[in-house]
């Protein structure tokens, strides 16, 4: 198992509450169970548990080794006066911005590290910042990294999506497209986290949400860890994510890049690869990142639009989908009140049941990705089963 990047081989280990709990979490980032955020999707009698400083001692003993690091990092060093910096550093509370009734955008500053607006390639989607707070004795949560949500990042993708919108009805929108990259290469000055706000006064999304009022405003915050969805170029073929409410986060920045590789991949088939070439932000030419049949289909269940974060991305893959032909994305979302985003057919109400996946997913797909509620994650994972998915190709994220 992992707990943030460090890696145990827990044979021979007997777990006091049983070792079925190993047999669940095998082979699994286990962070989120471990600060007793969660609780393991196919046990819904089991309690969420904070394992205590003995039982992380206990681990430490299975301790065999770290995820290695990545060439291209999410975290830009400032490095004061030849400090050494870590993984795990101080950040101030800027701001906070509501984005639905429950959700809001939270943005820290370092002394430290600037954000990255142009990481390339695949391998960091997926994975975690941990944030604690010595002002409450709530444990670590862990958020996960969502980069393409920052302010900066949203009127960049607003900007870029115009320019795309331009050339394909015959305009010239290069000396945007040159501010656009430049306004790219430069690193945000704060981390941005997506964090749905709990009415559980012991909940750490609680304390956080009247954190600036009461001045409470250093956090400790560690990242990018994790395995994230072990995502690599080569990939081809079609990738399912059942996601319901703030289960969509980690994947936006996959989606987000999905957007930059279907506007690369449209303007160099209609314009030729000269044009192509200025609509590669992070200059790796998207269009050569994954096989030429890899395909997203998203799933995803939520309260409502409102609620549907990145509904840009969503929408702007959907319609560039069908408008130019594009097998690259197809979205499928149910929302209570029915209503859906546009370019998406709307759903009737209801569960994502077996007769759904029977009916919307291919058998011979090459990856399932599912995050939600552990209920949500449960019914998904289990009629994934049932029509005969090889548990192999399921990553509960």
């Amino acid at each position: 198992v992992l707990l943030g990047d460090r890696v145990y081989n827990t044979t021979g280990f007997d777990h006091p509450g049983g070792n079925y709990i190993l047999d669940q979490i095998k082979g699994r980032e286990i962070g989120r169970f471990f600060y007793g955020a969660y609780g393991i999707e196919a046990m819904n009698n089991l309690a969420q548990h904070n394992h205590s400083s003995f039982a992380r001692f206990q681990l430490e003993e299975y301790f065999i080794g770290e995820v290695g690091e990545l060439d291209n990092e999410v975290l830009v060093p400032i490095v004061p006066n030849g400090k050494t910096l870590s993984k795990q550093e101080e950040w101030t509370l800027f701001s906070k911005t509501q984005i639905s009734r429950n959700i809001s955008r939270y943005e820290f500053l370092s002394s430290s590290f600037k954000v990255s607006l142009r990481t390339r390639g695949v391998e960091w989607f997926g994975k975690h910042f941990t944030i604690s707070s010595s002002e409450t004795k709530t444990s670590k949560r862990q958020y996960t990294v969502i980069n393409c949500m920052s302010t900066t990042a949203i009127e960049l993708r607003g900007r870029y999506t115009k320019c795309f919108d331009a050339i394909m009805e015959g305009q010239s929108p290069l000396a945007e497209l040159v501010n656009i990259t430049e306004k790219m290469k430069e690193p945000a000055k704060t981390l941005t986290l997506i964090i749905k706000t709990y009415e559980i006064p012991n909940a750490f999304s609680y304390f956080l949400r009247g954190a600036l009022a009461a001045k409470f405003q250093k956090f400790s915050i560690e990242g990018p860890i994790g395995e994230g969805f072990g995502l690599q170029k080569e990939f081809d073929g079609t990738h399912y994510i059942f996601c319901a409410g703030t289960g969509i986060l980690p994947f936006l920045d996959w989606l987000n890049f999905l957007l930059e590789r279907q506007i690369h991949s449209i303007v160099k088939a209609r314009h030729g690869e000269d044009a192509a070439r200025k609509f590669d932000l992070r200059e790796q030419n998207p269009s050569e990142i994954f096989g030429k049949n890899f395909r997203v289909v998203l799933i995803g269940s939520f309260g409502s639009i409102d609620e549907i974060v990145g509904a840009d991305i969503i929408e702007s893959l959907s319609i560039y989908s069908e408008k130019y032909n594009s097998n690259i994305f197809k979205a499928l979302i149910r929302t209570k009140d029915g209503k859906t985003l546009k370019g998406l057919p709307p759903l009737p109400k209801g569960r994502f049941d077996d007769a759904f996946i029977q009916a919307n997913v291919e058998r011979d797909a090459n990856g399932f990705f599912i995050c939600g509620s552990p209920p949500f994650n449960f019914d998904i994972l289990n009629s994934l089963k049932r029509i005969g998915i090889d548990q192999e190709k399921i990553h509960m994220v």
